[in-house]
């Protein structure tokens, strides 16, 4: 009987945010148009999801990448060194160690516009 209104309000915080959000993201939502006319919105399906994983224009490249990952990998070796040997906490060595494995992993992800990542983008 207690659970009742755990799961009213988990449902109404949670699991309905979660799944009107998807139903959102399969649109092409003007919050504006729709706040005067809720049937201004146009299905589109997945090609919000396409555009944010292909982008436009986009053009490989892997420059960058092996040196931002070999700086991974290092990160990744301290994190463990110092971890061990007692030179730094258990919470800062895994800190450490996930944001030196994020550096790893997330060059080679996915590129941004253009085929950089925003940060690694020359100008002109």
């Amino acid at each position: 009987m207690l659970l009742i209104p755990f799961l009213a309000v988990y449902s109404l915080f949670l699991i309905y945010p979660f799944f009107r959000g998807i139903w959102i993201s399969l649109h092409d939502w003007n919050l504006l148009a729709v706040a005067f006319n809720p049937d201004a919105k146009e299905f589109i399906g997945t090609r919000n999801y396409e555009r944010v994983m292909w982008g436009r224009n986009i053009t490989w490249g892997i420059s960058p990448a092996p040196v931002l990952q070999g700086l991974g990998l290092v990160g990744v070796g301290l994190s463990v060194f110092f971890g061990r040997t007692g030179r730094l906490t258990g919470t800062t060595a895994w800190a450490l160690g996930i944001a030196s494995l994020l550096l790893f992993v997330l060059p080679g992800f996915h590129p941004g516009e253009g085929g950089r990542w925003f940060v690694l983008q020359k100008d002109g």
